[in-house]
């Protein structure tokens, strides 16, 4: 996967790129959205990554992942 890739080169730009044309096909697939909060998370943007949670809590409230992720960073 081309997100993994550029992760691997350190490559924030590209990796995020690919993760969000990854999200513009398919807005509802939640390991692509907790993806791009991990990016988000280790470049220190928290509201960013925040944001990314909300959307997957909003695709699936049931999955409890999403809930723990989210009180992690608002911790």
């Amino acid at each position: 996967d081309l997100a993994r890739v550029q992760r691997l080169r350190l490559d924030f730009t590209g990796e995020l790129a690919a993760l969000e044309k990854a999200y513009e096909i398919n807005p509802q697939w939640n390991d692509v959205i907790r993806q791009l909060s991990d990016l988000h998370l280790r470049r220190n943007e928290l509201t960013a990554a925040a944001d990314w949670l909300q959307k997957a809590i909003a695709n699936d409230p049931l999955d409890g992942i999403h809930f723990g992720l989210l009180a992690d960073i608002q911790w």
